[in-house]
């Protein structure tokens, strides 16, 4: 399985992460979670978000091969994750 050339079911707006959140809040968080939830998956989707700019940054810095080598590390360890998550590990 790859991740990389499979577009996301649900194509959030490009370049604001508010309506990527808002988005993912309505597609996924239930309606009636608690403020308190509500407030640390934001806090958690952010956190991803700045991890990710960070990454990008990194690997835009790189020649070719060392940014592809790079993608195919990060699509590599969130493969992992999705498993653990399917095997409730995570």
């Amino acid at each position: 399985m790859r991740l990389l050339p499979q577009k996301p079911k649900v194509q959030p707006p490009i370049g604001r992460i508010t309506d990527a959140w808002n988005m993912y809040r309505k597609n996924v968080m239930h309606k009636w979670a608690p403020p308190l939830q509500r407030q640390e998956c934001r806090r958690a989707f952010y956190a991803g978000a700045e991890a990710a700019m960070t990454a990008s940054a990194i690997l835009a810095g790189l020649e070719e091969k060392e940014g592809t080598q790079g993608l195919l590390e990060i699509e590599a360890e969130l493969l992992r994750f999705i498993e653990q998550v399917k095997a409730g590990e995570a």
